[in-house]
């Protein structure tokens, strides 16, 4: 593990952008490549459990346990997602994963299973395609831990992807969960990059179907309408209202002018006017203002005159917070540095602090989910082996039963006719008693319904 520490590079490219002999300014680069554990995680296909298994043959037997059992071992699925090595089985973990949320094995999914499920899809899959399942947490229950979600973001910056960046920075805030300084700074450099460059935050889909305006109108019947309700968490659909909860909840944690500047665009991009106002009029009445960033108060300003207008008394709110804003900009007290300059800077520091011990975190997890996962294996052989001796001792007391009854029938035979009329009583047919040595005795008195006596003719002389 030192070993891996101590080849992380401290060079100053990796915080700072780099321009080359031609002046050409060159991509920055936050996460080092260290970062990505790449090569420790290959190593884990070479574990003498993970390297016996074929990806094939236990995606059957998954499969089969599913439709026949509905149900299938949570440690089975960990052993087959992180076995899987190409993008040829990646439908397929889709597919086991969504079965394991709808059965009763989904409260025991193991952390590495979502680790290797999010890895499989970042290295093979569709961005797209991962960014549906993490936020369909009800058909799919996957939920990145500090580091996916670090990982996560930085490839997207990266490939200037903010859209995805900032799909995956909501998620903390979701989950209510802001504790690692990397996330926290990370998501508010994600959200305030795609705020500045908005692109489709859903993926557009092409109607190839034309509705002709002569087409006869169709009303279907319903039993009742839902009345809209919003609880302004988990139902939150708008991008904006989104990352406006975001920077709003971030913001609190903060207690500076970046804090304060975050609060101001959470609240106006959720639509929050009453606490937006309450922050403006504190920022133009204190004593001490507080120094706010310029390029964030024409954001907001651009954001909110680009809603659609209210008629009457419902306009009043935002009328009165457009005033407050051309107040705030015609102050000029506004901080030197642009509040994208100052949440880059933070972050940069954050990263510097803090990158060796998430790897090193990292590290032990992926050692100490290797001794969990052969612990639980070693557990669930020794349940498999158990419920095979009991299948094989109930087998064994039957044939007992059946050699006991057979030794003993003499002296049984009366409490044996007792089981044999209790037994036939409900199915209407009258029990046969048995004879000594075991043989049926012959009912006499037991006529057939459909029989027809023969006809006798007397011949008379």
């Amino acid at each position: 593990m030192l070993n891996i520490v101590s080849r992380i590079s401290y060079c100053s490219c990796r915080y700072v952008t780099k321009i080359n002999r031609n002046n050409a300014i060159l991509p920055r680069f936050f996460m080092s490549k260290s970062f990505y554990l790449q090569e420790e995680w290959d190593k884990r296909k070479k574990s003498p459990i993970l390297s016996k298994i074929d990806v094939d043959d236990l995606f059957c037997e998954l499969d089969n346990q599913f439709n026949t059992n509905t149900v299938a071992s949570a440690l089975d699925i960990d052993l087959f997602a992180n076995a899987i090595s190409d993008e040829n089985h990646i439908d397929e973990v889709e597919d086991l994963v969504h079965k394991l949320r709808f059965s009763t094995e989904a409260v025991n999914i193991l952390d590495s299973t979502q680790h290797a499920f999010i890895r499989l899809f970042l290295s093979f899959g569709s961005s797209k395609e991962l960014m549906r399942i993490l936020h369909d947490r009800l058909n799919y229950g996957i939920f990145p831990d500090d580091y996916c979600l670090i990982l996560l973001m930085d490839k997207f910056i990266k490939e200037k992807n903010y859209s995805d960046a900032a799909k995956v920075a909501v998620l903390p805030m979701l989950q209510e969960d802001f504790q690692n300084p990397i996330v926290k700074n990370m998501a508010l450099y994600s959200c305030l990059k795609y705020i500045e460059n908005p692109s489709p935050w859903y993926p557009q889909t092409e109607e190839t179907k034309q509705i002709d305006e002569d087409e006869e109108e169709i009303k279907v019947r319903v039993r009742y309408l839902r009345n809209p309700y919003c609880d302004d968490h988990f139902d939150l659909v708008d991008p904006y209202h989104l990352i406006g909860k975001t920077f709003y909840m971030i913001g609190k944690k903060l207690s500076n002018n970046v804090g304060m500047m975050y609060q101001i665009l959470g609240s106006g991009f959720f639509n929050k006017y009453s606490i937006l106002k309450s922050l403006l009029e504190s920022s133009l009445d204190s004593n001490k203002k507080p120094l706010l960033f310029k390029d964030g108060i024409t954001l907001l300003s651009n954001y909110l005159n680009n809603l659609p207008g209210k008629d009457g008394d419902d306009n009043k709110p935002l009328e009165e917070i457009k005033g407050l804003l051309k107040k705030l900009e015609t102050s000029g007290s506004f901080h030197e540095k642009s509040l994208l300059q100052l949440t880059e800077e933070n972050l940069q520091n954050v990263i510097k602090e803090r990158e060796n011990v998430e790897i090193e975190n990292q590290l032990k997890k992926y050692q100490e989910w290797e001794l969990l996962r052969a612990d639980l294996l070693e557990k669930q052989i020794q349940n498999l082996n158990r419920e095979k001796q009991l299948l094989e001792i109930k087998d064994e007391l039957k044939k007992i039963k059946e050699k006991e009854e057979e030794l003993f029938f003499f002296e049984n035979e009366n409490k044996i006719d007792l089981i044999n009329e209790q037994k036939y009583k409900s199915s209407g047919t009258k029990p046969v008693k048995t004879e000594k040595g075991g043989k049926n005795k012959k009912n006499s008195t037991t006529l057939d319904e459909d029989y027809i006596p023969p006809e006798i003719t007397r011949n008379v002389a």
